[in-house]
């Protein structure tokens, strides 16, 4: 009889610590979310606010969205094209991508906030996706920008979602290719931006 209720506990006890943990992860998801929706409320300027929920609710079919598998990437480091998802196998990513066409004020602005905010990450927590084809612009770029993370080339339709309309953009990259938390950058309100990498640094720490 002993036995069998020693058993019976420790039968509750793993159940309470498997419900435990399913719980966390669970609320680790739903924050990831709160804490990306918090940008609006950290704002007191009502225009900024008001920014921002526009902005959020035209990338919100986004969160979670899962990438193609088709999606591809050029690594100057491997010398040849490799899956975006490949970049998430170990742990999230943070991608920022960008365009040659883009505002240089609005890249050097964005890439100074990253420079600053991402220091304590390792080199494979962070991705810079760009359509630059030619290895030595993109060692000069990476010089003058103060980058140490990866930087891949991106051909025509190599990101096959709506939102190569609107770069440079920022998302979070997991695993199964899966995107969550995706921000469209824009000059006009940088500490939006410097927010948004900041808060994305801690969850990769």
């Amino acid at each position: 009889m002993k036995q069998l209720s020693k058993a019976l506990l420790i039968v509750v006890f793993i159940a309470v610590c498997v419900t435990t943990v399913g719980l966390r992860i669970q609320n680790n998801k739903l924050t990831k979310h709160k804490d990306y929706l918090e940008l609006v409320s950290e704002s007191k300027d009502k225009q900024v606010a008001s920014f921002i929920e526009d902005r959020m609710k035209s990338v919100y079919q986004y969160n979670f969205c899962k990438l193609p598998v088709t999606d591809s990437i050029y690594s100057f480091d491997k010398q040849k094209k490799i899956a975006i998802g490949s970049l998430s196998e170990q742990e999230p990513v943070l991608i920022l991508r960008l365009l040659e066409t883009d505002c240089p004020p609005c890249v050097d602005s964005t890439l100074y906030c990253l420079a600053e905010q991402c220091k304590l990450l390792g080199k494979s927590q962070v991705a810079i996706l760009t359509d630059k084809s030619v290895p030595r612009d993109i060692i000069v770029f990476a010089r003058s920008h103060k980058i140490s993370f990866s930087i891949y080339k991106v051909d025509k339709g190599g990101v096959s979602i709506p939102l190569e309309e609107y770069t440079p953009y920022f998302f979070m990259l997991e695993k199964n290719s899966v995107m969550y938390d995706v921000f469209l950058v824009k000059k006009d309100y940088m500490n939006l931006t410097n927010s948004y990498i900041k808060m994305m640094t801690e969850k990769l720490l």
